[in-house]
């Protein structure tokens, strides 16, 4: 409202009612809202939709995107401050990743549990899984926690003529369905990179006042926010009385 174009961390808002307020605000002053959500900026994922085509149409995947904290603590513990658990904050990453690459989420399933007291009295998951259907028919799972030995994030993809393996950042690898690797890509992308590839992206919409970009840009977090209230609202809370 003060003139400012903005560029802010995702997720664009923790509910699609807040996102589309966004949206008019955007539009009645004509000032962009940017996202900051990386994956999409990874040159591995641009790297693989280009070589997917080597074993055929995706079928199924599975995504698993686990951090190392022993505890759930701070921001994130609270609900005043988080507005949602594992699924906003890192899932938020994993809903783009798909609805960009693989076809729009359209149905889903989910169940989310918690690993310590103050979360769960707080209600925000620190681990979920989720089965879901895109429109591409695909069909998939994605599980998310927090409080795993390590950071671990890998994709598994499932096509018609093999399967594929991604390691964010790090590569991919393809192999046909007599379990041949037909092709490889190692290559450490620093997060500076990645970072500053969305930047300058944003950049060039502002400065070149690119309003189609733009459009598609913001459309894509609306989906992402759209897909997480669905998602949550059919989320199913698995209380453990031993924690």
């Amino acid at each position: 409202k003060k003139g400012f174009d903005i560029i802010k961390e995702k997720p664009l808002d923790y509910s699609y009612l807040n996102a589309k307020k966004l949206e008019d605000i955007s539009i009645k002053y004509n000032k962009k809202i940017f996202t900051l959500c990386q994956r999409i900026y990874d040159p591995i994922f641009s790297e693989f939709i280009r070589k997917i085509n080597l074993i055929g149409k995706p079928y199924a995947l599975q995504y698993d995107y686990f951090l190392s904290h022993n505890k759930t603590v701070g921001w994130r513990s609270k609900k005043e401050l988080a507005c949602g658990g594992v699924l906003l904050d890192m899932g938020y990453h994993i809903i783009d990743t798909i609805n960009s690459f693989f076809g729009e989420i359209i149905e889903t399933n989910s169940y989310s549990a918690f690993s310590n007291e103050e979360t769960k009295k707080e209600i925000l998951e620190d681990y979920t899984t989720i089965s879901f259907k895109n429109r591409r028919e695909v069909i998939g799972t994605i599980n998310i926690g927090r409080n795993f030995h390590k950071k671990k994030e890998y994709i598994t993809v499932f096509c018609d003529q093999g399967v594929a393996e991604i390691s964010p950042k790090k590569g991919f690898s393809i192999y046909n369905n007599n379990g041949q690797e037909v092709y490889k890509l190692e290559v450490h992308v620093k997060n500076e990179e990645v970072t500053r590839n969305q930047i300058q992206d944003f950049l060039n919409i502002i400065n070149f006042k690119d309003e189609y970009s733009y459009r598609k840009h913001l459309n894509r977090h609306l989906l992402n926010v759209e897909t997480i209230d669905k998602i949550y609202s059919k989320q199913q809370i698995n209380f453990i009385n031993s924690i």
